[in-house]
């Protein structure tokens, strides 16, 4: 069998790796949907609102949605 030239285009399977975003000290990426996220920097002076607001704008960045803690 023959395979495909290097430069023939085709569609790949398998799970997609978003790019990483940033949201202060928070970066997010996602592989196949699922969530990674990175702290980048030191987070002891934010509360925990600004915390999740970090988290929650680095995933929506990332094209992900979950629902906010309470």
């Amino acid at each position: 069998m023959n395979a495909p030239a290097p430069d023939d285009e085709e569609e790949v399977g398998g799970p997609v790796l978003t790019p990483p975003v940033s949201a202060g000290p928070i970066t997010a990426s996602s592989l196949g949907g699922v969530p990674f996220l990175a702290v980048t920097g030191p987070v002891s002076h934010f509360s925990g609102n600004r915390l999740v607001h970090f988290v929650m704008s680095a995933l929506n960045e990332a094209g992900l949605t979950i629902e906010p803690p309470q």
